[in-house]
């Protein structure tokens, strides 16, 4: 499978902070779950202990998802994943990169991919997000601002942060 290939299940997204040997596809609900999901469940589940319950929240068929591959494999691998909730309200959610993604830049690659695609489809303004305690300073140098104050999730510390688009 290459990724033309994968293509064919989502938009491929061209913008130039995608390096070269990098892709990004995006596309609405269950579509491209087959990626998304494992790689939630090998970071949410199996590295930070959350229950599956827990992490198949429902939501995801009210949301647009983006998987980051490595292109450099073949076939490609799915890196990394976020999703764009829609409904009841603008949120960046499951931000998740495989141990072999991190530290490399592809977490803000695939923000910023997020970012552009619900800006130039105009569906929304500004992105919230309820950040892990651990991830505030990355969602900072992306341009969140802390919003209030500390509050438990999931039994996880967890802040809201928010971006203008």
């Amino acid at each position: 499978m290459t990724i033309d290939t994968l293509s064919s299940l989502g938009e491929r997204l061209h913008y130039d902070f995608i390096p070269e040997g990098m892709a990004v596809l995006a596309a609405p609900g269950q579509v491209l779950s087959r990626y998304y999901l494992h790689i939630r469940t090998v970071v949410f589940v199996e590295e930070q202990g959350f229950t599956l319950e827990l992490e198949l929240d429902g939501k995801d068929d009210d949301c647009v998802h983006f998987v980051l591959f490595d292109t450099q494999v073949q076939p490609p691998l799915a890196i990394g994943t976020v999703r764009f909730v829609m409904r009841p309200k603008t949120k960046l959610g499951r931000l998740a990169l495989l141990k072999e993604a991190r530290g490399k830049g592809a977490g803000r690659i695939i923000c910023l991919a997020m970012e552009h695609y619900v800006r130039d489809h105009q569906l929304a303004t500004e992105i919230s997000l309820h950040a892990q305690l651990q991830a505030r300073g990355f969602y900072q140098k992306l341009g969140y601002r802390l919003i209030g104050e500390q509050f438990m999730e999931d039994d996880s510390p967890h802040v809201l942060m928010r971006r203008d688009l």
